[in-house]
């Protein structure tokens, strides 16, 4: 089942240049998103928004998202 998602993924990252996974919690998200960013050989910043300062970092997504365009936003 990962295999198609990443393949699905691949398919998508040539369309559009940005993918949001979602989902339930504990089913594979992350785990997902490494193995793809591992894939793409693309530098990462991994952000949990769980977390206060992770939130506050994009309070200017379009600023935050400008300055880090050439990698992936995990």
């Amino acid at each position: 089942m990962i295999r198609d998602s990443l393949q699905e993924m691949k398919k998508l990252l040539l369309q559009f240049s940005a993918v949001v996974l979602v989902g339930a919690r504990q089913i594979g998200k992350t785990t997902l998103a490494k193995e793809l960013i591992s894939q793409l050989e693309k530098e990462a910043i991994c952000l949990d928004l769980e977390l206060p300062s992770d939130r506050a970092q994009l309070q200017n997504p379009e600023l935050f998202l400008k300055q880090h365009q050439d990698k992936c936003v995990q």
